[in-house]
């Protein structure tokens, strides 16, 4: 069987919880959007990325703002760098839309 992308969502929900995350949605009082459900419940969010669609964006809320780190997988390790790429465009996609700071990557 071929890898996935898919395989690593549970590898990262987990690593979220260790850390400390709530990785329910953040309409239901977490802090972490899986995949499109972003989608009609973050409008920065919904605009600035339309059909692309990230593996993980964690919200954080800090002085009256939200704040997107993106979380972006691949199938295998040897594509950190394409992963961390397309996470980058994504992140340049939101500050462009919602007028925020440069990408800061952090791996």
């Amino acid at each position: 069987m071929a890898d996935s992308e898919f395989r690593s969502y549970q590898y990262i929900s987990q690593n979220l919880k260790d850390l400390g995350w709530d990785i329910r949605n953040p309409k239901r009082g977490g802090s972490v959007y899986t995949q499109g459900e972003f989608r009609y419940h973050d409008e920065i969010l919904t605009k600035s990325l339309a059909r692309l669609t990230p593996e993980n964006i964690i919200v954080l809320e800090y002085e009256g703002q939200s704040i997107y780190w993106v979380v972006e997988a691949k199938r295998t390790y040897n594509q950190l760098s394409l992963a961390l790429s397309e996470a980058k465009d994504y992140a340049d996609k939101i500050n462009e839309y919602s007028g925020g700071g440069d990408f800061e990557s952090c791996t």
